[in-house]
């Protein structure tokens, strides 16, 4: 068993992909090309702002969480798709995720008003 991974398997593992599945790793490698492409030749475009918080300009956990969760789950979603393996289960489960996620960030982003404790007549 090798107990290290070379650049050589790298190659071969995607190799043995199906055709869809190549066309799809392709995309996404070249999307990826052209957003860093497009950051260091234009002044105008922050590719930050995926991870940064918008109120405090810092980044945000959350929000990586959120971006790097979107692109695994999606990868899934698409490559399911093209096996013939999605189910309606799986399907929900994407859609509830995300609408969950995105309402929960709502609901924690949104301001605390102070509780006012009624005044009793003693």
């Amino acid at each position: 068993m090798k107990d290290h991974f070379t650049l050589g398997d790298l190659v071969n593992n995607i190799a043995a992909l199906p055709i869809m599945e190549l066309l799809l790793f392709l995309i996404i490698v070249s999307v990826i090309a052209v957003l860093a492409y497009v950051q260091f030749k234009k002044d105008t475009f922050d590719l930050r702002w995926i991870i940064r918080d918008d109120i405090t300009k810092r980044p945000s956990l959350h929000k990586l969480g959120q971006f790097v969760a979107l692109v695994v789950s999606t990868w899934a979603f698409v490559a399911l798709t093209i096996r013939g393996q999605l189910t309606e289960t799986f399907f929900a489960i994407y859609m509830s995720v995300w609408a969950g996620a995105t309402l929960l960030d709502k609901y924690a982003s949104r301001p605390i008003e102070p509780m006012v404790m009624p005044k009793h007549d003693d």
